[in-house]
């Protein structure tokens, strides 16, 4: 994943629970050979309410590549 657009928000996997809301956000499960976030994409779980964020789970059997920020 990679970059932002152009209101820079980051591209994103995410699971969360909204405002207003009662529940747990679900799980992000990722297997794969490589994962490249950059320039600002990123993976997340969150609350912004009641109930709990989910697990995020990675399972990369090469390589892993964090880089970059946001330019906003």
């Amino acid at each position: 994943m990679d970059g932002t657009n152009k209101k820079g928000v980051g591209s994103a996997i995410t699971t969360s629970v909204q405002p207003n809301a009662i529940g747990n956000a679900g799980e992000v499960d990722i297997t794969s050979k490589n994962l490249f976030l950059t320039n600002g994409a990123f993976i997340s779980s969150s609350t912004l309410d009641e109930g709990n964020a989910g697990s995020v789970t990675v399972r990369v059997s090469d390589s892993i590549q964090l880089s970059g920020v946001s330019s906003n």
